[in-house]
């Protein structure tokens, strides 16, 4: 119950916050944050994500490949534990695999699940919107632009999400970024590295 009256009270502040007035600056740097925020799939070519994960206590570690063109297509890797699940996207449907080398089918992907409904959900709760904060850095001598910010998400039983990116200056690639929220279902935290992965290959089980 506390958490959920944490949210409540977030929301009303993200509502306070969004009604008072901002500078330029200040506005320019919260349409940066909702941009990167609702298109997470930059169509930006093959990508590797190499994710660490923390859930009520639970670590996790592993890899996801996807195609970065928006389809939504991708699979999942594990590392940590190392007997975990293998998870392939393809064709909006989802498959599963002990070994990533063969494969069961798991489910046909409903459309709320589709990258333009995912979207359009985010969308609407970046009305809830608050505290960003924007300003650059240097990683291993390269220029980043590093965006954060937080909101109320809907899909996660309202938690109050935080996000941070850091954004390649000369290219716009998004290689790293943080994510922590807090919802009746406890703590999440996530820390994610990006690189190009140009010979991607993604299985075919069909």
């Amino acid at each position: 119950m506390m958490r959920f009256a944490l949210a409540a009270t977030a929301v009303a502040a993200s509502i306070s916050f969004a009604a008072m007035p901002v500078h330029a600056e200040d506005a320019a740097c919260m349409a940066r944050f909702k941009e990167l925020v609702s298109s997470p799939d930059r169509k930006v070519g093959p990508i590797r994500l190499h994710i660490f994960q923390e859930s009520a206590g639970y670590k996790s570690e592993g890899y996801f490949y996807g195609p970065g063109d928006g389809s939504g297509d991708g699979m999942s890797e594990p590392v940590e534990p190392k007997n975990g699940m293998w998870s392939l996207f393809r064709n909006k449907k989802m498959w599963f695999s002990n070994d990533g080398k063969t494969w069961k089918f798991g489910r046909v992907m409903d459309e709320a699940s589709q990258p333009e409904a995912y979207k359009q959900t985010i969308i609407k709760d970046l009305e809830t919107a608050a505290n960003t904060a924007c300003g650059e850095e240097d990683i291993n001598g390269v220029a980043h632009e590093v965006v954060q910010g937080e909101y109320v998400n809907s899909m996660s039983q309202n938690a109050l999400t935080r996000m941070k990116y850091w954004v390649r200056k000369d290219n716009g690639f998004i290689s790293k970024s943080e994510t922590s929220s807090d919802s009746a279902g406890g703590k999440f935290y996530a820390l994610q590295y990006a690189e190009p992965w140009p010979d991607l290959k993604l299985p075919d089980p069909e």
